[in-house]
């Protein structure tokens, strides 16, 4: 009996141990459960503080913008919802003010508006085109601007809408922002029209210029292709922006570099330019679908539909404003800042 009590008691021992251990463990993982909770907690809250307490003075450029749009401007709305925009450039105007520029999509600007025109004894619905969307960003009554939310709150600074041209585009270049920065800036998915605003070798000032975009599929374009579909070279490290043999430099265009580690090289995948010069494409070369000859890229029928039209939003912030707060958003692609009426969200 002796030494069946002893083995009884030595199995009641061990499984109030086994419990002790795994009550000890439980209550290990429950407290280290709650430090990680409370520690996610305190992550979550500070993004959510530094969110609600994010400026517009605290955009940098390849941010990605949303506007909220204003829902009755003369009974339409001038812009797509869900319009993107994206940070170009900042200028620092002084110690408390700034400039920024935006640069929306091709997908901005409504096709077709139904508005009174200064040729128009009464409203009727027009095909946007670029004579069009010229005259309403002149029109005193700013359509354009008044689509966006936060310039319909008094004692805001005016968000003006108007074309991309080519000063702020050639400025915007010569940043020298990183690959992912100037690809997010400079890719518009499409071909746009640019605004020549200043004297420029080959270009017409006051005109504007169709700004093409061409594709080269798996690194094809070598520096046979680079000079007449992009206006540039590419060394294999840098780019080098003119057209050789022509006295003409290409001045707001950009050539995006592809870093391929399985080919162990870079080339250039894709780039935007609007040529001053004709220029012979063919479609030999796999980069246009149908021969381009004896064309130059201004736009003389600016009346025509065919074009994109890429909007620039320009606008001046002080940096310590309480009238420029976002209410929300990551500042990318899929998570855009959102700008309302620039009130700080509680």
């Amino acid at each position: 009996m002796k030494k069946n009590g002893f083995i009884a008691t030595s199995i009641l021992y061990s499984f109030f141990l086994i419990f002790i251990t795994l009550f000890v463990a439980l209550i290990t993982n429950y407290l280290h459960n709650q430090v990680l909770i409370s520690a996610l907690d305190e992550a979550s809250w500070d993004i959510l503080m530094g969110i609600n307490n994010t400026k517009i003075s605290d955009l940098k450029p390849g941010d990605r913008v949303r506007f909220a749009n204003n829902t009755n401007v003369d009974n339409q709305q001038f812009l797509n919802d869900n319009t993107n925009w994206v940070v170009a450039y900042v200028q620092n105007k002084d110690a408390n003010n700034k400039t920024y520029y935006f640069f929306s999509d091709i997908h901005a600007p409504k096709g077709t508006i139904f508005y009174q025109l200064n040729l128009d004894r009464f409203a009727k619905m027009h095909t946007l085109s670029i004579d069009i969307a010229d005259e309403l960003f002149k029109n005193a009554n700013k359509p354009y601007n008044k689509s966006i939310k936060y310039n319909n709150k008094a004692g805001n600074p005016t968000i003006d809408i108007g074309f991309i041209t080519s000063s702020i585009l050639n400025t915007t270049r010569n940043q020298n922002y990183n690959v992912d920065i100037a690809d997010a800036i400079f890719d518009a998915g499409g071909s746009y029209a640019v605004k020549v605003n200043s004297a420029i070798n080959g270009y017409t000032s006051g005109q504007f210029y169709n700004m093409k975009m061409y594709t080269f599929p798996l690194g094809a374009a070598q520096s046979n292709l680079l000079g007449s579909y992009c206006g540039g070279s590419f060394d294999g490290t840098r780019v080098t922006y003119n057209v050789p043999n022509v006295n003409v430099n290409n001045t707001f265009g950009y050539m995006h570099i592809m870093d391929d580690a399985n080919k162990g090289n870079n080339y250039i995948d894709y780039c935007f330019y609007a040529s001053p010069i004709a220029y012979n494409h063919s479609a030999k070369d796999l980069v246009v679908t149908f021969d381009e000859k004896n064309a130059v890229d201004l736009i003389s029928a600016t009346f025509s539909s065919q074009y994109n039209i890429r909007l620039m939003a320009t606008v001046t912030v002080n940096v310590n404003a309480n009238n420029t707060y976002i209410a929300g958003g990551r500042g990318t692609s899929m998570d855009p800042y959102l700008i309302t009426d620039g009130v700080k969200v509680a």
